[in-house]
């Protein structure tokens, strides 16, 4: 059986790749200051004893090296295991196993946009967004995406063909590089799928698909498409 800590990092891996950021999360980051807690260097002078410094230099090690070994896995760990738990001794094989992992693909997740800014907002109120662990992280967690450039455009279907061109672009989603990275995080939703509504109300809303390539230039063919001349 799995020890315990490992249970809980895995459960909040999987909450973290279906709903990302919850209310509990956002306060353990925000009032509980627990990234602060990680990356503050320890300059300032304190009153606190010699065995709270011990525990305190010990927790934030142990959440450092499982930084240095994959920054999703070290979120997962900030957020579901306090640093309380992290410098108790009962803790040290759980830290050996997790930074001596071959393979960390099933700790990826994707968080939004919004979380990014949240991250963003709480580095600039505690004081650390020039942190070079604070930057790392974000670099990996929210990677820049580069924009895709645009190669042929393609339109005008046969009306009568509607029903069987939107099961082949079914069939497209399902066999997607997207579809296919997805499944390997797990979760029960996809972004194969984006729905834009324009802000004025008269106007038809869109919905761009992510589909095979192979498939899709088929269906370009089998459907007699026109391209479109690109400016």
């Amino acid at each position: 059986m799995e020890p315990l800590y490992i249970i809980k990092i895995k459960s909040k891996v999987a909450s973290l790749k279906t709903h990302g950021l919850n209310l509990e999360d956002q306060k353990a980051l925000k009032e509980d200051r627990r990234l602060f807690f990680v990356w503050d260097e320890e300059t300032r002078a304190t009153s606190e004893s010699s065995v709270t410094k011990w525990r305190k230099s010990r927790a934030r090690t142990a959440y450092r090296k499982i930084q240095a070994a994959n920054e999703h896995l070290f979120l997962a760990v900030v957020l579901s295991i306090t640093p309380t738990q992290c410098c108790k001794t009962d803790f040290d094989k759980v830290l050996e196993s997790l930074i001596c992992l071959k393979n960390y693909e099933e700790f990826y997740f994707i968080l939004s946009p919004e979380t990014q800014r949240f991250f963003e907002s709480i580095a600039a109120e505690q004081g650390f967004a020039g942190n070079h662990r604070y930057l790392g992280f974000m670099k990996h967690v929210f990677p820049q995406r580069e924009p895709r450039q645009i190669q042929f455009a393609y339109s005008l279907v046969g009306r009568d063909a509607i029903p069987s061109f939107l099961e082949k672009m079914e069939e497209g989603i399902y066999s997607s590089q997207e579809w296919a990275k997805e499944e390997t995080q797990g979760g029960n939703t996809t972004g194969c799928l984006t729905i834009i509504i324009p802000t004025n109300e008269h106007e038809d809303g869109s919905c761009n698909i992510r589909v095979n390539r192979t498939l899709l230039m088929q269906a370009i063919h089998d459907f007699r498409m026109t391209r479109l001349k690109l400016e």
